[in-house]
């Protein structure tokens, strides 16, 4: 009587699908012993017809043998077709591969994952090529219509594509490894397949599938990695903004060693008439009493330009504060609305005066502001104008017998000097200034254009001068016009000093606003500079290629080792393929 067969699990059914693969069906044999002793075997097996039964059936292996019609008796035994014993079972290396799916030689079934990784190469090496020729120079030298990082993102996202998907065959060939190594369940082949779809597979498999091979945990970590080429391309390629020289057009800026009008505005008795022969310069005088120097004479055909360094005549100044060491003596008056005049004589031999007085419709009254001017010869001059100024406060400390104790006096003198004017430049159409180097004059003869040489040793650029007697009392002509209480304008001047925060800096910008002027006396040059034109130029960040770089290099790595691990056992390349599956369902189908 023959022996019913008993139902198989999963993983065995799974075994005996892929031990069946190339070889003829398998066939279970079972042999009892007669009543008489003897051994007697069922019948010849013959191949399976497909069962009546449902699949639900089937499912829960309730397989029966179909019924032979021969006799045990008529069955004679033939050891050579029907051996006694039954074949050993073939492993599961053996079985997966008898699979029919190619040859063992490493190259049949990589292909694709080759060209790929080829092809991811050729996109980095493409974006190196496009950073290096684009690294430091002017975005307009890019011709194409496609900015230059929207290429490199099209490079970028084709080799990560291309490199994920060697990537992904790889680690599902993996499965196929492990099972024929560790006989691991239909679980393990699920994480592994589940971790070659994307980066949250990959991460579970690190903590689900413990003990898989290394080369597993390094597919995984290229396949999480790839998910950062994205962010750390688009810094590679920055764009910065910087002045460039343009050509063509040149800044310039003129100066004057020689300051001679020659015989502009001279009567025939030699009387200067000042508004004829120069009269910007009494203008620029004023504009320093009220603070509005005009700009000097840079010029910038763009909106940022550099100039070199250039030297000048012009006026420089000097002020002291002698309050300290001012004197004075007051005398009382009888009589009339004066009450007090009091002379105040300061270090340098000044004499400016001032007082006091009372009456029944002003009140108590006193100056706030004198000045007293000493010119010089102008033939030879000292200082063009020297003088003392003294200031008294308007506040409740000024009382008939305390007023002169608010007094503050000064020091002042005008000189012709050489002026040097180093790093001035002009940004965004605004002239920015740089620093100005002084040095006194040495007056080194006479004559109708009188000579002057610098007398600091080291100043840069010209050392020598000319500057015509004329012009030399137009200068002193329009100092005094400032300062003199005579002179037109004289009381708005006067209000302008006092009620000047900082009368050093107001004497200062007076001499500032004539040196402006002498930038463009009567035979000035040009001194010509730079034209600086803002443009983009293009920046490359190499260091942000290097998770590129490092994962093409790890890709190329793990496909090899898949490669020649399958070529090692010789296996099939299945990869992602259901084809051991498949062929279980048709051995079942059979069953």
């Amino acid at each position: 009587m023959a022996t019913q067969r008993q139902p198989l699990g999963s993983q065995e059914l799974l075994t005996a699908s892929l031990h069946s693969a190339n070889s003829q069906d398998t066939q279970l044999w079972t042999n009892e012993s007669s009543h008489d002793g003897t051994a007697e075997y069922d019948d010849p097996p013959r191949p399976f017809a497909p069962s009546p039964v449902s699949r639900n059936e089937r499912e829960g292996h309730a397989y029966q043998p179909v019924p032979s019609t021969i006799e045990p008796s008529t069955i004679q035994r033939d050891d050579h077709l029907y051996p006694p014993e039954a074949s050993p079972e073939p492993t599961k290396e053996q079985e997966l591969a008898q699979c029919p799916t190619g040859g063992h030689h490493p190259r049949y079934g990589w292909a694709a994952e080759i060209a790929c990784v080829v092809f991811s190469i050729l996109c980095i090496i493409a974006i190196i090529i496009i950073l290096s020729r684009t690294d430091g120079r002017l975005l307009s030298s890019w011709t194409i219509a496609i900015l230059p990082n929207a290429v490199i993102a099209i490079l970028s996202t084709a080799a990560k594509a291309a490199m994920i998907f060697p990537v992904a065959e790889s680690v599902s060939q993996l499965k196929w490894l492990k099972l024929t190594r560790t006989g691991s369940g239909l679980q393990d082949l699920q994480w592994f397949d589940n971790a070659s779809r994307g980066p949250w597979g990959s991460l579970k498999l690190f903590w689900h599938a413990r003990g898989s091979p290394f080369p597993a945990y390094l597919g995984c970590l290229v396949m999480t990695a790839a998910i950062a080429i994205d962010p750390f391309t688009q810094q590679i390629l920055s764009f910065e903004q910087r002045a460039t020289v343009v050509d063509g057009p040149q800044s310039s800026v003129t100066r004057s060693q020689v300051y001679d009008n020659g015989g502009k505005g001279v009567s025939g008795a030699g009387a200067v008439l000042q508004p004829t022969r120069d009269g910007l310069f009494q203008a620029a005088a004023v504009s320093g009493v009220y603070d509005l120097v005009s700009q000097p004479p840079f010029k910038c055909p763009g909106s940022n330009c550099t100039y070199p360094d250039f030297t000048s005549l012009g006026i420089c100044s000097k002020c002291s504060d002698v309050t300290a060491k001012t004197t004075k003596s007051c005398d009382s008056v009888e009589g009339g609305w004066q009450i007090q005049a009091c002379n105040f004589t300061t270090p340098g031999g000044f004499s400016p005066q001032a007082s006091a007085g009372s009456d029944a419709h002003n009140g108590f009254g006193y100056t706030l502001l004198n000045v007293s001017v000493k010119v010089p010869d102008p033939n030879q001059p000292q200082h063009l104008v020297s003088m003392a100024m003294i200031r008294f406060a308007d506040d409740a400390r000024a009382t008939e017998t305390q007023w002169q104790d608010t007094l503050t006096a000064y020091e002042c003198n005008y000189d012709a000097c050489a002026k040097a004017y180093l790093g001035w430049r002009v940004a965004n159409g605004a002239v920015v200034p740089g620093t100005i180097q002084e040095s006194q004059l040495n007056l080194t003869g006479v004559g109708p254009v009188i000579p002057f040489t610098t007398l600091e040793r080291g100043f840069p650029g010209n050392t020598t001068y000319e500057i015509n007697l004329f012009d030399l009392r137009v200068m002193v002509k329009a100092l005094s016009e400032v300062y003199n209480p005579g002179s037109p304008g004289s009381d708005s001047f006067a209000a302008a000093l006092y009620n000047s925060p900082n009368l050093t800096r107001t004497v200062e910008n007076i001499a500032t606003g004539m040196s402006y002027r002498m930038l463009s006396g009567p035979n000035a040059t040009a001194v010509t500079g730079e034209v600086f034109a803002v443009q983009t130029y293009m920046r490359t960040h190499w260091a942000w290629l290097s998770l590129a770089a490092t994962l093409e290099v790890l890709t190329i790595l793990f496909l090899l080792v898949v490669i020649f691990a399958t070529s090692r056992a010789r296996q099939q390349a299945w990869k992602s393929s259901l084809a051991p599956l498949l062929y279980e369902s048709a051995i079942l189908d059979k069953q």
